[in-house]
Parts: structure tokens; sequence; C-alpha cells
């Protein structure tokens, strides 16, 4: 078993290398040539005088060797390389900076501020799961719910899980049979789970803010040419190509207000680039993306009626789930109160196109903003991952053209017809 991490330049960052579990014994010790691995790295060996090691290394080795130095992008931070090998060959090497934590020596602590995260997104959890199940029994007795709508959200889901779980690697064994009881089991429990909480929430949302669901539920009964679906579409791509460039400006927010500058994001918000690991990856990584986005504002949508049943007023649960989520979204940041600058700013707005545009916006914002974040986006033809990346960039286009074009209507796009109505 090998363990690779490159950064997104292409560099190796991690090899660790676990070596063979039986051997023969061996008459003489290999020697190592540590210079492939600093060529790897991108980096000059040369300008990395030898040191004494001190972080063991995470598997069985021989040998053992470390160098200290700085990268040339930043000549300022100081670095350290530590390595291992076991019969002449690499079985670890390891690029550490002063972020670097021993992880096996210091149990991860979460700070105040995740803490008070975690308590109020469980409560928030536990009031979307209790109040949906009394909810959606209460409107079954009273015959109230799109039924049908629920039923085909809850389908598209199903579907969604099988669609992962068909594009996974699979070994004809025994074991095969637990992940097949596995994957199904997890996809009817969400399928289950967004009937019930659509159930919940579809008359309450109808009676107050019926323009949020009307693209939502021609979608659902299957109008994929319908207008108006395709202006909702092409609404959220648009708030998604924007919430990504304002992801990155709030990165400057704490410095222009005098607060130290937030930590960079070398890499995707939500994990490792799966994308990376080939086509089958990405489409479980997308099938992610499609359970997520209704999850997300159908939870958002359920606790924003709940807090107006609460409060009374609809300018006061808005402001209470934008203070409630944008608290959650910065915990643990050490950035003091410039960090929620910017959450409240997006959440605001949100919270209006959700009620001027509808749910449907929002969804196509969730799945646009996470192909943006969670893809290795260039626009250099020569970068190891530019395959990935062409990838990602036809499917966003591909949704906004669909957007587009459905929004006209059947109308014609350019030529003088265009003009006539």
């Amino acid at each position: 078993m090998t363990l690779v991490r490159l950064n997104p330049l292409g560099r190796l960052t991690q090899l660790i290398a676990v070596p063979p579990q039986v051997e023969k014994p061996m008459s003489s010790a290999l020697s190592l040539n540590w210079a492939p691995l600093f060529s790897a790295a991108g980096l000059d060996a040369a300008k990395w005088p030898p040191a004494q090691p001190t972080w063991t290394p995470p598997v069985y080795s021989d040998a053992r060797a470390a160098w200290t130095g700085s990268l040339a992008e930043r000549p300022d931070i100081p670095m350290r390389i530590e390595a291992a090998a076991y019969r002449g060959k690499p079985v670890y090497f390891e690029l550490i900076g002063p972020w670097t934590r021993p992880e096996r020596m210091q149990p991860y602590q979460p700070t105040t501020g995740e803490r008070v995260a975690l308590a109020i997104l469980s409560v928030l959890l536990l009031s979307v799961v209790a109040g949906g199940a009394l909810l959606a029994r209460r409107n079954l007795r009273l015959g109230r719910g799109d039924r049908r709508g629920a039923s085909r959200l809850a389908a598209v889901i199903l579907a969604t899980v099988a669609v992962a779980y068909s594009v996974m690697h699979h070994v004809p064994n025994f074991g095969e049979l637990s992940l097949f009881l596995e994957a199904w089991s997890g996809g009817l429990a969400w399928s289950c789970f967004l009937w019930v909480l659509y159930i919940a929430l579809e008359p309450y949302v109808r009676r107050r803010w019926p323009a949020t669901l009307v693209s939502w539920s021609r979608l659902l009964a299957g109008g994929f040419r319908d207008p108006l679906v395709g202006r909702d579409v092409l609404a959220g791509c648009l708030l998604g190509a924007f919430s990504t460039v304002f992801d990155r400006l709030a990165w400057f927010v704490p410095a222009w207000l005098g607060f130290p500058p937030a930590q960079p994001q070398s890499g995707p918000q939500s994990g490792p680039q799966l994308e990376l690991l080939g086509a089958r990856t990405m489409v479980a990584d997308l099938t992610q993306i499609l359970i997520g986005a209704p999850f997300f504002w159908l939870a958002f949508l359920f606790v924003l009626v709940l807090l107006r049943g609460l409060l009374r007023k609809e300018w006061a649960a808005a402001v209470a789930i934008v203070i409630l989520v944008a608290v959650i979204a910065v915990a643990g940041i050490p950035s003091d109160a410039a960090g929620l600058v910017t959450p409240v700013i997006f959440l605001s707005l949100s919270v209006f196109l959700l009620m001027r545009f509808g749910l449907l916006a929002m969804l196509a914002n969730y799945v646009i903003h996470s192909l943006l974040t969670d893809f290795p986006l260039t626009t250099q033809a020569s970068a190891w991952y530019a395959g990935i990346s062409l990838a990602g960039i036809l499917l966003i286009a591909t949704i906004a053209f669909y957007g587009f074009y459905t929004s006209f209507g059947g109308r014609p796009i350019v030529g003088a017809a265009a003009f006539e109505d």
C-alpha cells in the first residue's frame, strides 16, 4: 500500500509506502539516492542541508534522514523534510511546515467557537428531524402536502445513490454484500428523510411564500423545458459563481479591517479532491453534491419556517437564521468579528434570493458553487489536471446553457424573430 500526496502544482508533499509483510533475509545493506524524491517535490537538494531526524516514520524503516530549508516561493518560512527508507527503498517522505501538527501525539481539541457551533448545529439538526416528523404526521392526517412531488424527490435521491454504488470498484467476494447493504440502507434513509421533510415543509411554504416553490414544483412535475425553471437555474448559476468569487475575496476582509489575515486555502473546502482519482470518483462526488443540495436548502428553509413561527415576524426570522448560520460557518476562525462580515452579507443575499427566485435557484447555486470549489479548475492546458478541469468547466457550462436556453421558452435566441415580441 502506498500513499502519495501532491500539492495543486503536482509536487510531492508526502509519501508513505508500507513495506512487505514477509521478505527473505538480505545479506548486505543497500544505499538510497534521495534526489528523485527532491525532484518530484520540485526542490533543489543542494539547498537543503542535512539535519537530525525528529519525526518518527509512520511505517517500519531501517534508515532515516532529514533536511531543513525553505520553499522558493516563501523563503521566509522555515520548512523541514523527514524521510525514511527500508532496504534501500523510500518508505516515507514528508514536507513539514510550522503548521504541521503531530496528530498521533496531540489529539484534536475543538476550540470554544467550534464547540458553540457544534451545539447550535446539533440543536438545529434535532429540530429539523423531530419537527419534520411531527409536522409531516400532522399534514398526512389532514391530507396536506405534495405527495407526488415528495415521492419523485425520494426516487431521484435513491437513483443518485444507485449511480454512486454502480460506479464503485467492486470485487466478487462476501465483503461486497456488506457494501451493497450499506449503500442501499443509506440511500433509503436519505430518501425517506427528504420525503418526510418535504411533506412537512411544503404546505407551510406554499401558504406563506408561494413563489418559493413554483419552479421547483414544475421541475418535479416533469417541466424540464419550462421557462421559469430555466430562469431560476440560470439565476442559481450566477449566484453560485458570485458566491465563489465572494469566498475568495473574503480572505482579504480581515486584513482590510485590521485583523490577522485568514489562513489561505490551497485546495477544496470540503475535503480531498476526489475528482483527481478518475471518472469513478468524479461521478461519486457529483452524486454527493446532488444529495447535499436538497438536504441543505430544505433544512435551511425548514429552520426558517420554524423561526417564522416562533418569532412571528419574517424579518426577525431572516435575521435569526443569518446569524445562526454565519456563526456556524466562521466557528474556529481567529479573525474576531471581521470573519462574520462576508457570511452575513452572503447569507442575507441568499435569504432574499430564496424568497425572490425560489428553492430551485438555491439548489442550482449549491451545485455550481460545489463544482467551482471541488474541481481543480485551470486555464493552463499543460497542467497535469487539465483534463479533469475541462470536465468540470464543461459540466458547469452545460448547466448554465440549459438554464439560459430553457428560459427563452422555445423562442429564438438570435435573429430578427427574437425582437418581434
